[in-house]
């Protein structure tokens, strides 16, 4: 197949959840077709960075989206009726290189990942389109509404609801669609069939061989801490849950891009890294992985990668909605109560933790396999080519 792959971002560094799934979608699906990939990048990537990329496309082309370019998007689109998470995407050169290349006849399926990268399509063509809505949007929308004050309140609302009825609308206009988890799934629920195709767990965390490092750290949470749900589960672990916990317990909150809110979390019994090289290192150095994640939709990498790791996690039943864990492999909190409860419990008794870690590591590698999820994403471009 010739496949145009669409991208809101470059995907790589692995910092984000949509660049690890494209990456590894990329990675795979390299190796047997010719993959022109299309992408927004708001930094100019590394020589080092495109290297790695390029060597699973036939062509890459980046196109920089400059804070200009997304003010000029979303004045533009503020009163049009197109959702925030779609308008602020839209580069013009983008756009109409995809257009070049669709009617041109360069291609046999066009791959896009997200609603935010929908309105580059050309309507009058031919080539069919394959969109991976990955999350529902419109439920971590929702969600977020659910969590602010009266006027974010209205404005996410507002997203939630055009959001929806783009989602919807995406249904007319392409032809086949994904998630990764049951509860977008769920949400998305409308004309059309959409495929579970759930993330993987990337074999450097299943293979990673350490000796047992030391524990710095009694609870550890990670992730992209400018993301706003992982923004609250930091300051919920912190201002609430630790409060309920012996003084001497240390915390490690780990990951690029840490809010002011998060940075003013660190104190002597807070350890706020910011970007980390190896993620791993630190998760194995931690006796549990607590996230309290209130906020947000789809799979959460984060878990996958200290299940994987063997580390004990805890985690609240909006999270387990798709990662879909046993009681035997995940421990479910949904109030600092229970969550610090729990945590005590654990700290105090090492066989526990272990058999929790080895429960959660065995878990991941059953269920969470990038082949496997890959090879279903492949046999659904093929049906829509054959």
């Amino acid at each position: 197949m010739r496949i145009l792959v669409l991208l809101s971002r470059f995907p790589y560094p692995l910092e984000k959840g949509d660049k690890l799934r494209a990456f590894h979608q990329l990675k795979d699906l390299g190796e047997k077709h010719l993959i022109t990939l299309l992408c927004n990048a708001e930094q100019k990537p590394s020589q080092d960075d495109l290297a790695i990329v390029k060597k699973f496309c036939h062509r890459l082309e980046v196109f920089n989206l400059n804070k200009t370019q997304i003010y000029q998007n979303l004045l533009k689109n503020a009163f049009t009726g197109l959702p925030f998470q779609v308008a602020y995407f839209i580069h013009p050169k983008l756009k109409a290189r995809v257009t070049e290349i669709v009617k041109g006849g360069e291609v046999d399926l066009i791959y896009c990942q997200l609603i935010r990268m929908a309105a580059c399509i050309p309507e009058d063509r031919e080539t069919p389109v394959y969109l991976d809505y990955m999350d529902a949007f419109s439920l971590n929308m929702d969600r977020r509404a659910q969590l602010s004050s009266k006027l974010q309140e209205w404005f996410f609302r507002r997203e939630a609801k055009l959001v929806r009825q783009y989602e919807l609308a995406s249904m007319d206009r392409f032809q086949a669609f994904s998630v990764i988890s049951k509860a977008d799934q769920a949400q998305l629920a409308g004309k059309k069939s959409i495929k579970l195709i759930p993330n993987g767990i990337d074999p450097s965390f299943l293979n990673y061989q350490s000796k047992e490092l030391p524990k710095k750290y009694d609870l550890i949470f990670t992730g992209n801490m400018g993301y706003y749900p992982n923004v609250q589960a930091a300051l919920f672990l912190v201002n609430s849950i630790l409060p309920l916990l012996p003084r001497e317990l240390k915390v490690c909150i780990a990951g690029i891009d840490p809010s002011s809110e998060v940075r003013a979390l660190a104190n002597d019994r807070v350890v706020v890294t910011g970007f980390v090289e190896d993620l791993k290192i630190y998760l194995k150095q931690a006796r549990l992985f607590v996230a309290p994640l209130f906020a947000g939709a789809g799979l959460q990498n984060k878990l996958l990668e200290a299940m994987a790791l063997g580390v004990p996690c805890l985690s609240t039943t909006l999270a387990n909605d798709a990662l879909e864990a046993p009681t035997s492999a995940m421990i479910i909190a949904d109030d600092a109560t229970v969550f610090a409860d729990h945590i005590k419990r654990l700290l105090s008794n090492k066989s526990e933790r272990k058999t929790l870690g080895e429960a959660g590591r065995k878990y991941v590698i059953d269920t969470f396999s990038w082949e496997k999820s890959n090879q279903l994403l492949e046999q659904d471009m093929l049906k829509l080519i054959l």
